[in-house]
Formats: C-alpha cells, structure tokens, sequence
C-alpha cells in the first residue's frame, strides 16, 4: 500500500478523485432535473461516459495488471461504476429508491473503500473501524450481487449493447476485491483482517435478528387472523389490527408487497421488477424487508385488508385516497390565510388560498398533467361553506350538487376529458378532501376553501388553531395570515402572530400550524340569524341530567386503561353487574376471580369497538369507555355483521349511555356520537362516582330542533320567525353549522349503515349550503359541462360562504371610507341645488 507521499504523485489516482467528485455532483443534480423532466438516460450516459473514461486510461497505463499498485485506482473505477449504474436505474429500473438507512450505509461503505489508500498513515483505532466497516459493506454488497443474480445471464448475453447490461456485475466485484482488500490487510497485522470478520458477523447477527424478530410478529398476526372465524362479529383485519404491537416493523410487515419491495417467488426468485400499487407512498426498496419476507412465513391478510390497518393504526387514510392522475412534482407554494372570528358568538371562519406548483420544467416530452389531492382536518362540528377554483386566471365559485352527482362529473372530466374541474368531499372523521386537475408542468393553480366551525371551549376560555391538511408538501410554502375579531377579545393571548391592534393579529413568513388565539369565554350572545322563515340562535350548552336505572356496567377494557384506573372502577362498582366484552364481542361478567384474567388478557388490545348491540335493557346500562385515538370508522365496517347489529340495535328515544373517562374519542365513538347514538359524558374517576352514588346521568335534548356542539359547549337552537321580526343579526355560519350538525344527527342511521340519506337531509344542506354525507361543492369549466351532468345552482340558499358575512362589523377605516363617500355625496347634492339657485 503507498504511503501519503506516494499517494500525492499518484496522477492517476488524483485524477479518478477528481472523476469521482465530478460524477457524484452530477448524481446529486441529476437527481432532481430527470426528476422534473425526462431526461434520465442522458444523465446516465454521463456517467457512464466518465466510467469508459477512467478505464481507458487505467488500463492503457498499465495499473490494472498484477503488481502495479492498482486496487486503489480499481475501487474508483468501481464507485464510479456504482454511481453509473444508480443512474441507469432511473431509466431502466430494476429495483425501487432504497431506504434512507441503505443509502445511508453505501455511502459510508463507498467512503471507506477510498479512505483505505490512506491506510498506512492512520492510527490504529482508526484502521481497526475501516476494518470493521469493510466486513459491514462485503456483506451488504453480497447482497445487492444476490439480488442481482437471475440479471447475470442477461447482462454476459447482452455484452455487445456497449457493454451497459455489464452494470450489474458491479455489487459482484465489490465483494471480490473487498475480500482482495481484506486480505492485504492481513499482511499488515492479522488483527486487522479479523476485524473485517467480525464486521461481517455482527452484520449477519442483526440481519438474523431482524429475521427472527419479523417471523415472531408475523406469526402473531396471522394466528389472530386465522383463528377469527367467519361468523365473528369483528372482522378478522380488525381482530388483528387490534392485536398488533406498535412499531416500525410492524409497519413494515404491513406494508411489504405494497409499498415495500418483497421477492417473487413465482417468477424470479429472489430479483423481481417493482409493480405499482394502490397506495400513495414512492416504492422502496429494503434489504431487511426483502431478506425477512424471503425467510419468513406468507402474511394470511389480503392486501386490501392490510392497507385498512394502515389507516387504522399508522393515520394512513390520506395516502390511500382514489387518484385518477400522480401527484408527483407538486408542492403547495403558498397559502393565503384569512380568519374572522366571532368571539361573543364563540365561532370563526377560515378562509384558505392555496397556491399549487409542478416543480417539473415545461417540456414536450411531458404531456401527463398532476392531480393535487388534500385532506384537510376540521374541527369538530366544524363545515366546509365555501369553494372556488381559478380557471383562466378568473376565479369560479362552487355549486353545491349531491356527493354522488359531483363525484360523477369530477371522475368523468378529469379520468375522461382532462379540463379543469375541483371538488371538496366530506369524509368521516371531521375530515374533507380537496381535489384539483389539471396542474401542468411549471404551472400553478389556486383554490380557496373556506370553513366555518365553532371555537373550543376549556375551562372558561376559548381557542383558535388553524387547520391543518396533508397534501403536496408545504416545506417551502409562504403564508400570509390576517386575523379579525369582530368583537374585542378578552385577555386574547396570541402565540406565533403579532398584534396590530385590539381586533387584529397578522403573520407572514413560512407556512406553519403552530399558532393560535386564546381568550376569555364570554356569555354567549342569543343574536340571531333569519333566513326563509327560520331563525337561529345560539345558547351556552348546560348538562342537564337524569335519574337512570343502573343495573348493569359494560367496561369498554383496551390499552388505554390502567391496572390501577381497572381496580378502582371495579371497586366503586362492587353493587353493579359488570361485563366486559371479549374478543368475540360477547359479554363476559366481571368477579373477583377472573377480574385479573380478563385484564390482562384484554388490556393488550390497541384498541376496541364496543358492540352496544349486547346490551339487552339501554335504559338500565352504562358503558364505560376510555380510548385513545385510533379505531376504525364506521365506513371500515360496511357491509359486515358487526354493523348490521349495530344498526338493528338503534333507538333514537332509548339512548345508551357512555361515560369517558379521557378527553379523546376514538373515530368509531366520535361517528357514533355525532349520530346522536348515545348520551354522553366525560372526566375523572371522581365524576364517575358522583354519578354512580346519585343514579343520574346527562340526557341529550328531546327535540329535533336544537343541536349541541359538545366541544364548543354550545347549543343552536332553530325555530320559526317572527314576521317582519328585526333584531341584531348573527352571521350566516350560524345557520350553516346548525344544517351540517343536524343532518349528522338526524342522519344517524344512514351514516352508520352506508345507505342513502332522506331528501329532506339533502334539502337541508343545499338551502345552508354545507359539505356533508350527501352533498359536495364542486366547480366545472364550463355552463355546459354543469348542465351536462345536471347540477344546477340553488335559487334558494344561502350560496358560497365569504369573508365579513352578514353580521360582521366594519373596520375603523372603513367607516371613514363611508363617512367620506356620504360627507362627498352631500356636497356635490347641495351644490347642485345651490347652483340650481
């Protein structure tokens, strides 16, 4: 091995350096430019331009025969094959982008191959690690040259193409002169070469590991499945989604064959060409992944089944939504934010201009336009009022049409004819997708979505916090955030904004939802809003209980619970039947012999789906819950048992009862209680007992005229007005978060069974003008294009939501702008009666 000296005169191996530093810039760059054109095979011819490059002159100077001190000039023409054949596989792709932690660990292994020319002039400790990471990067290159293997055949047949097919006996030779270079070591000290043993050992240790570890959890998950037969109440995936621990392998195992690149054993082995799956996540490629799904048992859940846990435990609902076209290259630009917030009414609207960018350059080799898709998360009882989409630099509002109608079109002219439609959809879990085509290369789009909702109510103070989407990624976003009370806030404390004056509050800089508005909770107003004979109004919500029955104690037991939290509930219920309910959903009674039993073998489930059909007498049960945040929704369960139960089980005049002992509710509790389906309440072990000892609990209104917002603490209350009635007016979004919650409410048995809303409900949105269940806002290109698919703009309703809606005060400056206009008008009216004269 030369020395540093020797090492400085070597020209050649300088100037492979320089090569190498070239062509891996070139990678970086080309990464991102074949990314937004393509133009991948060009790049490759580069670097493939520099790899023929370097072995000429090697092999022309004579260092690549024996004797020559020519493994350090060979290890660069190997990275730089390497990198060649990285760039091939943009073009022609053999496996998917790998991991982080993978590409990651090449790096490492492709700098320590050159730190090895340096190896005389190190310190011990430091060639030992060199050592070690050369035991590490034989191994990992073993198995790219494994992965590679059935390619070999292919590669020696097709020499003649200038030698590309060649790139895949590249891992190949990197293990080959690792084991040249690893036994050069040994002329040095033997110490040296056991170390690149024992790097490969460890290596192999945690790859077995891994494989031991994943065969356990895959077993586990496939018992739970088996076992759960047919006729259960639960589905089999969410028996197992239920029974399976937290974790990044967990992930993985359900993400394998879908996101996650797993061997074909049917058609290549070990090597298998990616395929498009249906589910929004780039492919990858992980060896762990690959070697544990070779030596590992089949999963028995169906890759439909698998992508529903996904979205029940890892909150991957976004990246399973339908998508007609990709959605590659975009990013949100920017996002104009307009809140008005109504602080005696304890309501805001939220305005939101989105700026969508294909970061791809325009280029007649690009002709497949994006399709940007956003999920926004609202608050609870909150609504989507208002849409609009900029065609042809104008912007167009929203009509308000049937989901069904509006989904129609939208599929039919973006999947079809390619214009320019957007829609917004409600989805179960205080959700609603946002949709927009076409948005060309190096083009932008916008859109504006406005929302209104009611504030959070806490402990005598309420809170804005801005929305918050998944969507094109918002890294780089700007934003522009204005905010106006239309009344003064009471000790308003603001974090991430600046104040202006006593009503408003700006921001700019990067897009962030970090920040929020808090303020006293004033007494609410009872201003109301008329519209088509109806008024509404608004009222502080109180708990108004009960006398109840409680014969019988159904607890709700999953991973949430306590042992301690288990003990005292049983204990204060000592005078009570209580059940749990098993894997089965069948009621099991609670005694003090199989009490421990029942915890520990129901404690481990991540979450539950209380079955309130078991209950035979509502009136004499109480049910207590407590949950965290992830469950199934209701529309995960259509079309089973489970469902169909819970649907016969409904009694709208005889409500169960469900105490919460946490301020969360999963998204099956929180669809039920929208619904109405139960009576409610929430809070400490404390509460629970004062309910227990005085045998009453809160009942819900018995009307169908008033609507509670639980989380704002607020009631609404509709009713016929008066004629000619004149009052202080509310804004319109009272109206519109009245209509959108009571046809949750009153919908109930519709949302759970997945059947068709009654006409009224419809009627009932389209007059408020609400996203819902059964309606949609959605903007077409042309008149024809509404008239085509019949949707048509509503004659009788309260139309596209706006900022400063009936109600709203007008600013200091704008009263002046009046007062001028007025003073200007009188004047130009007297001094024509003067001139008149």
């Amino acid at each position: 091995m030369e020395n540093l000296g020797n090492l400085r005169k070597d020209r050649l191996w300088l100037f492979g350096l320089l090569l190498l530093l070239i062509s891996f810039s070139t990678f970086i760059i080309g990464m991102g430019a074949s990314s937004l054109n393509d133009t991948s095979f060009a790049w490759f011819l580069v670097h493939y331009a520099f790899v023929v490059l370097y072995f000429v002159i090697l092999l022309a100077s004579g260092r690549l025969r024996k004797g020559n001190d020519g493994l350090h000039p060979l290890f660069i023409l190997l990275l730089l094959f390497l990198i060649s054949a990285y760039a091939l596989n943009r073009s022609v792709q053999v496996f998917e982008d790998s991991v982080n932690w993978f590409t990651a660990l090449l790096l490492l292994c492709c700098t320590n191959y050159l730190m090895f020319a340096l190896f005389k002039e190190m310190p011990s400790w430091l060639r030992y690690l060199l050592c070690f990471v050369l035991g590490v990067s034989f191994i990992a290159f073993l198995y790219l040259a494994f992965y590679l293997l059935l390619l070999y055949g292919i590669s020696a047949v097709g020499f003649i193409l200038l030698g590309i097919p060649l790139h895949s006996f590249v891992p190949l030779l990197f293990c080959i002169y690792s084991v040249v270079l690893a036994r050069k070591t040994r002329e040095i000290a033997n110490g040296y070469f056991m170390t690149c043993c024992w790097g490969a050992g460890v290596t192999l240790s945690a790859v077995i590991a891994y494989v031991v570890v994943w065969n356990v959890q895959v077993n586990k998950m496939n018992k739970v499945y088996k076992n759960t037969p047919p006729q259960n109440a639960y589905p089999a995936w969410v028996s197992t989604a239920a029974a399976m621990s937290p974790g990044l392998i967990s992930e993985r195992i359900l993400k394998s064959g879908i996101v996650y690149d797993v061997p074909s054993l049917n058609d290549n082995w070990f090597w298998n060409v990616p395929t498009p799956r249906n589910f929004n996540e780039k492919q990858k490629h992980d060896p762990l992944v690959m070697i544990a799904s070779l030596f590992g048992p089949a999963i028995s859940a169906r890759d439909d089944e698998r992508i529903k846990i996904l979205e029940v435990l890892f909150d991957a609902r976004f990246k399973t939504e339908r998508r007609l076209w990709r959605d590659y290259n975009l990013e949100t630009a920017a996002v104009n934010t307009a809140v008005e917030i109504w602080p005696k009414l304890h309501l805001s609207y939220t305005q939101l201009e989105m700026t969508i960018a294909d970061t791809r350059k325009p280029s007649p080799f690009i002709a497949a336009p994006r399709e940007a898709v956003f999920s926004f998360r609202l608050p609870e009882g909150g609504v989507v009022t208002s849409l609009s989409l900029w065609i042809n630099g104008r912007e167009e509002q929203a009509l308000l049409s049937t989901k069904a109608r509006a989904d129609s079109a939208y599929k039919t002219i973006v999947g079809v004819e390619r214009r320019d439609p957007s829609v917004v959809h409600w989805q179960e879990g205080d959700r609603v997708t946002v949709r927009v085509f076409p948005v060309e290369a190096g083009s932008t789009r916008r859109f504006k979505l406005g929302v209104s909702a009611p504030l959070a109510a806490q402990n005598d103070k309420l809170t804005y916090k801005p929305l918050s989407f998944e969507g094109p990624s918002a890294t780089g976003a700007s934003e522009n955030l204005s905010v106006m009370f239309i009344d003064d806030p009471v000790n308003c404390h603001a974090i991430g904004v600046h104040k202006l004056t006593q009503q408003r509050y700006q921001r700019q800089g990067s897009y962030n939802t970090t920040w929020q508005l808090g303020f006293d909770k004033p007494i609410a107003y009872h201003d109301a809003f008329t519209f088509n004979g109806k008024q509404y109004r608004l009222f502080d919500s109180k708990v108004e209980r009960a006398p109840m029955n409680c014969k019988e104690v159904y607890l709700d037991l999953n991973s949430e619970w306590t042992r301690s939290e288990w003990n005292k509930v049983n204990d204060l219920l000592k005078q009570k039947q209580v059940f749990v309910v098993n894997e089965k959903a069948a009621p099991v009674m609670v005694t003090s012999e199989n009490k421990d039993d029942l915890f520990n073998r129901l404690h481990g489930r991540r979450f539950s789906l209380f079955p309130f059909y078991v209950i035979p007498d509502v009136t004499a049960a109480l049910v207590i819950s407590k949950s965290g945040k992830i469950a199934p929704l209701l529309n995960d369960l259509h079309n089973t048992s489970f469902i169909d139960k819970l649907e016969a089980s409904w009694q709208p005049g005889h409500k169960t009862r469900l105490f919460n002992l946490s301020s969360t509710l999963n998204p099956y509790l929180t669809s039920l209680k929208q619904c109405g389906f139960f009576n409610y309440e929430s809070g400490n072990l404390s509460l629970l007992q004062e309910l227990i000892t005085s045998n009453r609990f809160a009942i819900a209104a018995n009307n169908n005229q008033d609507v509670t917002l639980e989380s704002a603490k607020l009631t609404i209350t509709s009713e016929d007005s008066l004629p000619g009635a004149i009052g202080p007016s509310a804004p319109d979004h009272l109206m519109r978060l009245y209509a959108y919650n009571h046809i949750m409410q009153q919908g109930g048995p519709a949302l759970i069974s997945g059947n068709s809303f009654s006409d009224t409900l419809l009627a009932e949105a389209d007059q408020a003008y609400v996203v819902s269940p059964v309606s949609s806002l959605i903007v077409l290109e042309t008149q024809a294009d509404y008239d085509r698919f019949d949707i048509k703009a509503s004659k009788n309703s309260l139309q596209n939501a706006a900022l400063k809606s009936n109600g709203a005060v007008p600013e200091p400056h704008e009263w002046a702008l009046m007062i001028m206009i007025a003073v200007t008008l009188l004047f130009a009216k007297f001094k024509y009666r003067l001139a008149c004269k």
